[in-house]
């Protein structure tokens, strides 16, 4: 391999940065295909698409969905690829404010509805603590999946929680999701916790996998 050819392989390689208000519309199908089942549980009961919600607040750029939170992975200009990164002493604040968009975005009674099916969600899923890193909405686009962005993302995670001087990365996934797994334990991630029920049949069990972050 020359110099050329190095060149020219850096230049194919997506370039990872932080999400910008620009970037919601491209964010939301990407977000939503990171945990559709989850998303369609929670917001069911709203009779509205899930997609809808995530839009609005990830356009707002706060809590938990917003644009703010969020990392992405561009190639010439295209959205390709999702994360979000948040230390676990902030995990509070963005949760309230992501209660706060809940209320403001749809009706009392719909939004109290979400509201308890998030709680649920909440019970399998345990807040991070405080010196974690936690990693979620890890996604790719359909077109450019196997070629190892995600592993790119996952990397770039590891250089966010040193920066920050988190303890551990933390994530959340499906028990069955095989591949997932497989993938998260090639970047030094392991089983931290035995799966919980999940709060109904439509949700997929999930587990707690975490990695000490780089020093």
């Amino acid at each position: 391999m020359n110099v050329h050819d190095l060149h020219r392989m850096r230049a194919d390689l997506p370039t990872i940065r932080p999400a910008r208000r620009d970037d919601a519309a491209s964010l939301t199908p990407l977000v939503y295909a990171s945990g559709p089942a989850v998303f369609d549980y929670v917001f069911g009961a709203a009779g509205r698409p899930a997609t809808d919600f995530l839009h609005y607040a990830l356009a707002s750029g706060e809590g938990l969905l917003g644009w703010r939170a969020h990392h992405v992975a561009e190639q010439d200009g295209e959205v390709i690829g999702s994360v979000a990164l948040y230390a676990g002493d902030d995990a509070v604040r963005l949760s309230r404010v992501t209660v706060m968009q809940y209320f403001r975005f749809h009706l009392p009674w719909t939004a109290f509805g979400v509201l308890r099916r998030a709680m649920r969600v909440g019970e399998m899923q345990a807040p991070p603590g405080e010196r974690d890193l936690y990693i979620a909405h890890l996604a790719v686009a359909d077109h450019w999946r196997r070629r190892g962005i995600a592993s790119r993302m996952l990397a770039y995670a590891q250089r966010v929680a040193a920066l920050h001087g988190c303890r551990h990365s933390v994530l959340d996934v499906a028990d069955g999701n095989i591949a997932a797994r497989r993938l998260y334990e090639r970047h030094g991630f392991f089983t931290a916790s035995l799966p919980r029920r999940a709060p109904d049949a439509r949700v997929p069990v999930s587990l707690r996998m975490q990695r000490a972050a780089p020093i």
